[in-house]
């Protein structure tokens, strides 16, 4: 077995973990519960997911060449405490890498400033923190696969823009592989993560 194909193993255990936490359930009073009765909660969905998707994330930089995961998580930046999703140091590369992780970009126009005052006030601490360091900062939109698949999403589009205008990355799932070294094809990352969908639900 690959450290890939590792990875994608533990992240399948970490499903089956998250799935047996309690599940939320819609109640009488929402419109879904109205229109289609007791059913899990897609925002309860959307959540365990989102640790998911996060969690992969990591496990693919463990398995990666001459990258090595950094501490993430709450911490303390610059006397304020800030959570980092996503860091690691590419030793070859003498390169750290951070981003925020983001399953749904497109969010209002005041989430999305706020994402970006985060990503800068990170980036600057990572560059006095790592002088020796290339800062390589921006968000991963982990949900899709590449830019290709919101060509016709408007909200995100929007979103893309105004992370990219500020001065910093957006990437998708592709442009982690791509990082990192890994391969995975659409059609893959589709499947597997169509299979935890199956999973979570039943």
């Amino acid at each position: 077995m690959t450290t890939f194909e590792k990875a994608l193993e533990n992240t399948l255990i970490k499903v089956d973990d998250i799935k047996r936490k309690k599940t939320t359930y819609t109640k009488p009073g929402s419109l879904i519960y109205l229109l289609f009765g007791k059913e899990p909660s897609s925002q309860s969905m959307s959540i365990k997911c989102g640790y998911i998707g996060e969690f992969l994330s990591k496990e693919l930089v463990k398995a990666s060449n001459n990258c090595e995961l950094l501490k993430c998580g709450v911490q303390d930046v610059d006397g304020t405490n800030m959570d980092i999703d996503l860091i690691w140091k590419n030793e070859g590369t003498k390169t750290i890498h951070y981003r925020e992780l983001k399953a749904n970009i497109d969010v209002d126009t005041e989430k999305i400033v706020s994402v970006v005052e985060r990503v800068r006030t990170i980036n600057y601490f990572l560059t006095t923190k790592y002088p020796e360091y290339t800062i390589d900062p921006g968000v991963l939109h982990w949900s899709v696969y590449g830019r290709n698949c919101i060509s016709e999403n408007n909200g995100c589009l929007n979103s893309v823009t105004k992370v990219e205008n500020a001065g910093f990355k957006l990437d998708h799932f592709n442009d982690l592989l791509d990082l990192l070294g890994h391969q995975w094809s659409e059609e893959e990352f589709t499947n597997f993560f169509r299979e935890i969908g199956n999973t979570l639900r039943t």
